[in-house]
């Protein structure tokens, strides 16, 4: 199989990544969306996030506490691997309102050893949520037993975890932290050329923040020049997806990847219009 690097660099259309799975039509961050973004809609990838529980064992969930996706309360942290997998991850999932169809059906949170025994081929973006170091090297553990670093890009916005990542797993290719991501940005806005190569590097962020348009094209132009890939996030809006993809994004990460499939589907291979 390919690894990871090479598959984005030859693709010609941007990677279709599902956000925390088919998070639109299951609930966030399970195996039951995992497989549906795969099997039905055939993404080409999944982005899941990753916190560890009381005993140690990374978790995926994307808050650091219960409320909002389960019927639980409290940190993650604060929960045996036990009792997290005795809660109901499909208790406020509503795809309509007042409607929650998955309460009781056994959806549980999933660990990173599941995800990654689940999918042995599949390309997975992991998002580590926490600050401690000591989840990220949980979770790189699990990434080598399994030999999924060649298909795996792991990072985080915290700059501690991707600066962790570069000194001790060098191979593996790495999400930039928000400040690296920023950095990025004001560099080419000034004209800067860092002399120092990240070939691990990938920048994924929001179309646009804090006054920042990072979908400049110019600016996705210069990560190209530096062989860093471009990752956008959440993407739900038809006509974005349609202009990222014109202007050379290598990824859309989306709640809605059978839109985004249309989408693509459909591109145009006009050359994209002078802003």
């Amino acid at each position: 199989m390919d690894t990871l690097a090479a598959f984005i660099r030859d693709k010609q259309k941007p990677f279709n990544i599902a956000h925390r799975g088919a998070s639109a039509c299951l609930p966030e961050n399970t195996l039951e969306a995992f497989d549906l973004a795969f099997s039905k809609f055939k993404v080409d990838m999944i982005e899941f996030d990753v916190h560890t529980s009381q005993d140690g064992i990374p978790v995926i969930i994307h808050d650091g506490r219960l409320e909002r996706t389960t019927n639980s309360r409290g940190y993650v942290s604060a929960h045996s691997l036990a009792r997290l997998k005795a809660l109901d991850a499909g208790f406020h999932f509503s795809p309509s309102p007042s409607s929650f169809p998955f309460r009781g059906k056994g959806i549980q949170i999933p660990t990173l050893e599941e995800v990654l025994s689940r999918f042995p081929e599949q390309f997975l973006a992991v998002e580590i949520k926490e600050k401690d170091i000591s989840c990220l090297h949980q979770v790189m553990a699990l990434i080598e037993k399994y030999g999924a670093h060649p298909r795996c890009v792991v990072g985080s916005k915290h700059h501690t975890i991707s600066q962790e990542m570069q000194q001790r797993y060098p191979s593996t290719l790495r999400f930039c932290s928000q400040r690296e991501v920023v950095r990025l940005y004001f560099d080419f806005k000034t004209g800067k050329l860092e002399s120092k190569k990240d070939p691990c590097a990938v920048a994924s962020m929001p179309f646009q923040n804090c006054g920042i348009r990072f979908d400049d094209k110019g600016f996705i132009d210069y990560l190209h020049e530096r062989r860093i890939p471009s990752f956008f996030w959440t993407v739900n809006d038809p006509e974005l997806m349609k202009t990222l993809s014109l202007k050379k994004a290598d990824g859309i990460i989306t709640d809605y990847p059978a839109r985004l499939r249309e989408v693509l589907a459909q591109r145009s291979e006009t050359a994209l219009p002078d802003a």
